[in-house]
């Protein structure tokens, strides 16, 4: 019992001593490089790669009411906090919008896809910042076709 006991204790100590290092280049050429916005400049704008990236501060004006199907974009005030979310549409009564929550693919950016178990919620459309355009399926296989991806640069949306 007391071998497997020191055992033991060597191995956290040894796993406790091995740390590593991360080292970042940074770059000049990057550190020069800074946004700025004006009134006068387009909130959507079209990269280079097909991507239109979005201003988190204004989004623009939804010209139509979000359908069922439809992909959009969820503000949510929490805790004092404003947090974004992709929602798939599900149905809708009134001035408010029932939406199920999609998840953020952490390793395709661009891709989310729906929670095995579906989290649904009942949303004001005043909370409804953006509808986004028609999702692509990520690939052949089955299981990356549950994968919505869309052309919008989400990289300065936090979205959850």
């Amino acid at each position: 019992m007391r071998e497997n006991e020191k055992k033991h204790e060597q191995i956290k100590a040894t796993a406790k001593t091995k740390k590593r290092k991360i080292l970042e280049d940074s770059s000049s050429e990057d550190e020069d490089q800074i946004n700025v916005y004006s009134e006068e400049e387009p909130i959507v704008e079209d990269k280079k790669d097909d991507y239109t990236t979005v201003d988190p501060n204004s989004f623009p004006v939804l010209k139509d009411l979000p359908k069922k199907g439809d992909f959009t974009i969820v503000e949510f005030e929490v805790k004092r906090k404003r947090m974004l979310h992709a929602v798939k549409v599900i149905g809708g009564k009134g001035n408010k919008t029932e939406v199920s929550f999609l998840r953020n693919s952490d390793k395709i950016p661009n891709n989310f896809q729906m929670l095995n178990v579906p989290d649904i919620a009942t949303v004001e459309l005043c909370d409804i910042k953006m509808i986004l355009p028609k999702s692509k399926f990520s690939g052949n296989m089955k299981r990356k076709q549950l994968m919505y991806h869309f052309d919008i640069d989400f990289s300065n949306i936090n979205l959850r």
